[in-house]
Formats: structure tokens, sequence, C-alpha cells
């Protein structure tokens, strides 16, 4: 069977395109220590200096990062591609661009992007609710006189 992108059906869309917004003012502005509840429990987030599989270990990588109180970041998030895979799956693919700097200043970051990344998205519907199911995260930009090997 072939998809196209008018097939996805346009209540799923909005609901997958407001958790893609929701994750990411989870981490900007938000109570990142929730950010764990968008995933299923068996989800993964990948990219990061380690592979986070399953929500236990997205919720312990969510803790410490609410300890960074000095680091202010602000994801953009453009070119959302969403396709039907299967009942209750969409892939989704989206470009990132990661502003981001260390030292509580508001305001006083670099303009030019921390990365620019490459999202690769699975959802599922998970107790009747889309929530990300793995999220791949692949640098394709880097500013790399400010990135440390943290990511």
């Amino acid at each position: 069977m072939t998809y196209t992108f008018d097939s996805i059906d346009a209540q799923d869309e909005q609901e997958i395109r407001a958790l893609i917004l929701e994750h990411s003012w989870m981490l900007d502005r938000g109570d990142v220590s929730r950010l764990a509840e968008l995933y299923t429990p068996e989800g993964a987030l990948r990219g990061l200096e380690q592979p986070l599989e399953g929500r236990a270990a997205i919720a312990e990588w969510s803790r410490r990062r609410v300890t960074l109180t000095d680091r202010v970041s602000r994801h953009v998030h453009v070119n959302v591609r969403l396709m039907p895979s299967r009942l209750d799956e969409i892939t989704g693919s989206l470009i990132t661009l990661l502003y981001r700097h260390d030292g509580g200043v508001q305001g006083a970051g670099p303009v030019v992007p921390f990365v620019i990344s490459d999202y690769d998205d699975v959802y599922h519907r998970h107790e009747g609710q889309w929530l990300i199911h793995s999220r791949t995260m692949t640098r394709v930009f880097v500013d790399s006189a400010r990135v440390d090997g943290s990511k």
C-alpha cells in the first residue's frame, strides 16, 4: 500500500504536532522533569551521549537536566513530515535548530545555532494517546567551537 501525507487523520496529525511542541517546550521553558511522560513505557531517546531506553532512563536523564539551572535553550523545529506506518503508528522526521548557552543570563547566548539535527521519530498510540516511541537525533551541522562532546 502506498501512503501519502493526506492519509493521516487530521486529528492524529494535530495531536502529534502538539506532542512535538510539548517536548521542546518542556526542555526550553517548562517542567523538563516530566519529559518521560511524553514517551511510551518502552520509549527510546537516541543521539545523546548514551542512548536512553525506556521511560525510567528518560526520567533519570530529565532529573539530571533539571539541575542545569544555568542552561538556556530553544529548540526550533522545521520541515515536520509525518507518514503513517501501520495501525497506531506514525513515523516522522523534522529538522531541529538548537540554540543553547550555559551561563544563566537570559538572552545573552550566541545567535548562531549550537547544533542542527535531524530527528527521526516513531509515534505510537498508547492507551488512547499519541506518544513518542522512539526519537533518534542525528547531528548534521555543529558549532564545533562550542560543542565539547556533551550532547
